[in-house]
């Protein structure tokens, strides 16, 4: 999941719906090492396509903060320690 999270991240292509849908759907399968590696990985591309380093749609970028906020509500249901991993 991580190694198809980061081939997705600040793609312009169907991929950026499709593998947050299948992580998604899967994700009886996040532990909570898996879910702070991609709230990492998720939250290093925000602050990228801010700083203007990714340039992809606002469609792709929205599809990301929604996956986003998917981690953090399963990390919250699972309490899992996300400390540090906060939304940049």
């Amino acid at each position: 999941m991580i190694m198809a999270l980061r081939y997705a991240l600040g793609r312009r292509t169907y991929v950026t719906e499709e593998v947050p849908n299948f992580i998604k759907a899967n994700s009886m399968y996040i532990t909570e090492r898996i879910c702070i590696v991609m709230l990492k990985d998720v939250g290093n591309y925000i602050s990228d396509r801010r700083n203007g380093i990714i340039r992809d749609d606002s469609w792709d970028h929205q599809s990301w903060l929604n996956f986003q906020n998917f981690l953090f509500n399963l990390a919250k249901g699972r309490n899992f320690n996300i400390v540090g991993y906060e939304r940049r």
